[in-house]
């Protein structure tokens, strides 16, 4: 980006120092969430506005794709605190644990980088990675001030709606038609995401509000389809933050969590809460749980956004379905995305023909209940003779 757009000239000074390092080093490191934390500090992103080619390059260029969710992020939760007031000290303190929760979905692809977290803990610097903390702290403070937290939550779905209709989905068929042309090609698209996902800050919320609402409501699983027999779950997804409609699944009584065996435990302390929960980060830790364990998981949920550099969504369905059947078993998978899902559409609908998943899901709007019942569907089917 040479500075053409009003954005474009705005992350100019960030755009050159990244894209000054050899190749190797325009990824998330200790050394780029240096360089983005100093840009940002302190900066007022609330003005700032993306015009066709802003989206565009942080939709395919490298450098744009490690700046833009702490950019994105940071842009949402400062117009989110600036939007809704607080009128006393309980309100505050339930918009600041949410401010924080907002702008740690910028960081989520720096947890897991090496030195992050005891660079963070040595110097006390907050860069918002301690996720699971976070969402617990949101669940606390819902249950403190549950009125002003509903209205909150609401409100902040609400920008981030027009967010989507002012940004995302103006540029939808632009990303599919240059996909499709790529995909007639036989070329790799060159685009690392897709319009609805970049601007996605939101989507977390829905689940979020969704999980504690049920929470709240005091029915604790009377109203879940009852299975008809007992199952272990793993959840593959790779942000933290969009797993609070999986973590209704502890109502269900015949769930049980697929957690890895003790020689295989994760020896960070965040990741084995969260693979505690049977929850995975990506594809390829979630195979070798698999393959260190002595039964594979009854049902398998996977997102199929799981990083340009990591085995996605598809590729793990089509790895295990075929492990797993040459060893005479049939696992049991479902397939979620938080993007735009047209363009898995075609692969989606061939991976249930070939009866390799049971079924696919976006997470905007996603009801447990609709799992469950397709889970039950699936057994029936299996128990047939």
């Amino acid at each position: 980006m040479a500075g053409q757009t009003s954005f474009g000239r705005f992350i100019k000074p960030i755009v050159d120092q990244l894209s000054a390092l050899p190749e190797d080093r325009q990824r998330e490191s200790l050394e780029t969430l240096h360089i983005i934390r100093d840009f940002l500090d302190d900066r007022d992103l609330r003005g700032l506005d993306f015009e066709r080619d802003d989206v565009l390059f942080m939709m395919s260029n490298r450098v744009g794709n490690i700046v833009r969710r702490p950019i994105l992020n940071s842009w949402y939760a400062q117009r989110v605190d600036n939007a809704i007031p607080a009128k006393d000290r309980g309100e505050q303190r339930f918009k600041d644990v949410m401010i924080r929760y907002l702008n740690a979905g910028g960081w989520s692809k720096f947890v897991d980088v090496p030195g992050v977290k005891d660079w963070a803990r040595e110097t006390g610097v907050q860069v918002h990675i301690d996720i699971l903390a976070v969402s617990s702290m949101v669940n606390d403070e819902m249950r403190r001030n549950p009125v002003y937290g509903v209205g909150f939550f609401k409100k902040a779905i609400e920008i981030w709606n027009a967010d989507q209709r002012k940004y995302a989905t103006p540029h939808i068929a632009d990303y599919e038609a240059e996909n499709q042309l790529a995909r007639a090609a036989g070329e790799k698209s060159r685009f690392e995401t897709d319009p609805l996902h970049m601007f996605n800050a939101g989507l977390k919320l829905e689940s979020k509000l969704a999980n504690i609402v049920y929470e709240l409501s005091g029915k604790h699983g009377e109203d879940f389809p009852v299975l008809l027999r007992e199952l272990t779950f793993m959840l593959v997804e790779d942000d933290p933050f969009h797993t609070g409609w999986a973590d209704m699944l502890r109502y269900c009584k015949q769930i049980r969590r697929y957690t890895p065996p003790a020689a295989l435990e994760n020896p960070d302390p965040e990741f084995r809460k969260y693979e505690s929960n049977g929850y995975y980060a990506s594809a390829e830790r979630a195979l070798d749980v698999i393959h260190a364990s002595e039964k594979p998981p009854g049902l398998i949920l996977t997102d199929i956004e799981l990083g340009r550099d990591q085995m996605n969504g598809i590729g793990f369905i089509e790895r295990l379905w075929k492990e797993e059947t040459d060893a005479g078993r049939k696992p049991m998978i479902l397939a979620i995305y938080s993007s735009n899902p047209r363009p898995y559409q075609e692969d989606m609908e061939r991976l249930r023909r070939e009866g390799k998943i049971i079924g696919h899901y976006h997470k905007e709007g996603f009801d447990i209940r609709t799992l469950l019942q397709a889970v039950n569907e699936e057994l029936k089917r299996r128990e047939k003779p």
